[in-house]
């Protein structure tokens, strides 16, 4: 099952500056905005190698990968980045401000490095599907490199918390770093290199399968490398650095993984006519009118409200461009969903995604899997209020409030190898780029 070791991790030093003018959001969650502040917090930040820009007369041999690679390695050369002597996992803990209650609340994770599994070895399980080309971006860069700049965020099951126990003996000193990041996230990294105590953690995971949270293209990067690396050097003895992936393991009965909601806005939908929707809607959900009091935000908060209340029933909210009222839709009945056809589990039918995609996009809009990976009709969008004003603005046509996809529905699908929609779950926060960096290069071993 999952082995997890430690390893000799890289990671700024202090003459590389303050750590939160240096670390970065997943690359995948870096806009044009984001990237330019990053350029300007520091000459040493690390999206220079996180997400580098594309410059005129890049080719093959002149690239933001091979750039990223010549920052990586002036780095290390100036001791600006330093590679740990002894192999180590971190414990890394992330405080921040639940979106719902307000209150500060800490999410425990450990990085260490897992042994590379193919899906269909039932180790390391996926939930969603991934695309081809952000692949394709991270394997030139990790060839590039050699090293892996981002985390994977992986889920495993420990009802008992015992390596949550364990962390909190291992983080009442203090931390190696304390980032706080664009949503005022502290995350705190604290190495452990004592063997007897990384061998119970170790211990504890033999037994254990894990999820791929946040990081898919991530880690179907690293078993094509992987992969690749096997192919070119047929004697590997599966001790080679590029054997494991660095990741971020967070436990699913820790009450403190929150998830936000993505709402489906939509766009450029032929013959669009909302009266019609409606009508459509009707034959398979309740519909609950929410009359405007004053304005929109005032309205898409007591809509929030109502679909938030009935999270277990498959309700959805809805907006129309050019209809004050907004919609409270709620499923008729669970066999709506089992009815649907094709192989799928039950579990996999009653996700809300699924719902809004099998029984609402595809039909009543045409938009089915080739839209979708095309996104030429969908944004997804993480606020209620952001979501609205696209609409409102005429952007938009309508948009679909939903409920978070939880960790259990997650567990349920993953259980019968399946995957869910694109989009389907959007964890917080976020783990953090050039934090830790796990070094791949030729002769490295685990």
């Amino acid at each position: 099952m999952a082995e997890i070791r430690p390893f000799r991790g890289v990671h700024f030093t202090e003459k590389a500056g303050n750590i939160q003018d240096l670390i970065t959001q997943p690359y995948d969650k870096i806009t044009p905005e984001m990237q330019e502040e990053y350029y300007k917090k520091s000459e040493n930040n690390s999206v220079r190698f996180v997400l580098g820009k594309d410059l005129p007369g890049d080719n093959d041999s002149v690239n933001k990968y091979t750039r990223a690679n010549e920052f990586f390695q002036k780095l290390l050369s100036e001791g600006n980045l330093v590679q740990d002597d002894e192999n180590t996992i971190y414990a890394y803990d992330q405080d921040y401000v639940n979106p719902d209650t307000g209150d500060v609340v800490t999410r425990k994770c450990f990085i260490g490095a897992t042994k590379l599994h193919e899906y269909s070895e039932n180790v390391v399980y996926p939930h969603e599907h991934t695309l081809s080309g952000p692949k394709e971006d991270r394997l030139n860069l990790t060839r590039a490199m050699k090293a892996n700049t981002g985390l994977v965020l992986m889920f495993y099951r420990d009802n008992e918390f015992l390596i949550q126990k364990i962390l909190e003996e291992q983080t009442k000193s203090a931390p190696l770093f304390d980032a706080v990041d664009h949503f005022n996230t502290h995350h705190k990294i604290w190495r452990i290199t004592d063997s007897e105590v990384i061998k119970k953690i170790q211990n504890i995971m033999e037994d254990k399968t894990m999820i791929v949270c946040d990081g898919h293209h991530r880690y179907e990067t690293a078993l094509n490398y992987r992969n690749e690396m096997r192919a070119k050097n047929p004697g590997y003895t599966g001790k080679e650095a590029w054997n494991y992936r660095m990741v971020a393991c967070a436990n699913t009965a820790d009450p403190n993984l929150y998830v936000f909601p993505t709402h489906r806005v939509i766009r450029n939908v032929a013959g669009f006519n909302g009266a019609e929707l409606l009508a459509k809607l009707g034959e398979i959900f309740d519909i609950e009118e929410i009359t405007p009091k004053c304005c929109p935000d005032s309205t898409v908060l007591e809509l929030a409200t109502k679909v938030k209340a009935d999270a277990e029933k498959h309700s959805f909210g809805l907006y129309i461009n050019g209809n004050e009222k907004m919609y409270k839709l709620t499923l008729k009945n669970d066999g709506i969903a089992e009815a649907l056809p094709g192989d799928m589990s039950n579990d996999w039918k009653k996700l809300d995604v699924t719902i809004l995609h099998k029984l609402i996009l595809e039909p009543m809009f045409g938009i089915g899997e080739k839209e979708l990976a095309a996104q030429t009709n969908v944004d997804y969008i993480r606020k209620y209020e952001d979501a609205a004003k696209l609409v409102t603005d005429g952007t938009h046509q309508c948009v679909f409030f939903m409920n978070p996809t939880l960790t259990h529905h997650v567990e349920a699908v993953c259980k019968h190898n399946e995957t869910m929609p694109q989009k389907s779950t959007d964890y917080f926060p976020k783990v953090q780029s050039g934090l830790v960096i796990q070094y791949i290069p030729d002769g490295e071993e685990i």
